[in-house]
């Protein structure tokens, strides 16, 4: 027994570090995860085209409805949903939904990206100012809502 006691702290410290080091993967893998997520999550622009990327599950009754407050300056002109894949190659009922817009006119307007459920309520809001030319290229764009 007392050889037990000898190794006692030892063991302990062992258990610690096992669960450090775990703990530490497991944060590791949720930060990487998250840069994934946010990666996926983007707008772009070029020329007269507006791309913005938001994530989406099919599964959960939340869909992203899309509001422009001068749709004179900048219009709609897709939206395509893309599954992410499983690690045995199946679509996921996840994924990354584009919506593309097109600059219209010379002048400033918000894009407003509101994910809803089916009865209503909300969960998260997305704003992006606008700024096109005369020609309908898009000059600037920023998100608002971070």
């Amino acid at each position: 027994m007392s050889k037990v006691k000898n190794y006692l702290p030892v063991i302990i410290l062992c258990v610690i570090l096992v669960a450090g080091v775990t703990a530490f993967y497991v944060h590791k893998q949720n930060v990487r995860a998250a840069a994934k997520a946010a990666e996926k999550e983007n707008m772009s622009w070029s020329d007269k085209t507006l791309t913005a990327n938001v994530t989406e599950d099919t599964t959960s009754g939340y869909h992203w409805e899309i509001s422009i407050d001068n749709p004179a300056i900048i219009a709609q002109a897709s939206d395509n949903y893309t599954a992410d894949v499983t690690s045995d190659g199946q679509p996921s009922t996840s994924g990354i939904h584009t919506y593309t817009f097109e600059g219209k006119s010379k002048g400033t307007t918000m894009i407003v990206m509101t994910q809803k459920n089916d009865q209503g309520g909300f969960t998260q809001s997305k704003g992006i100012t606008v700024e096109v030319n005369a020609d309908g290229t898009i000059a600037s764009a920023s998100d608002v809502s971070k």
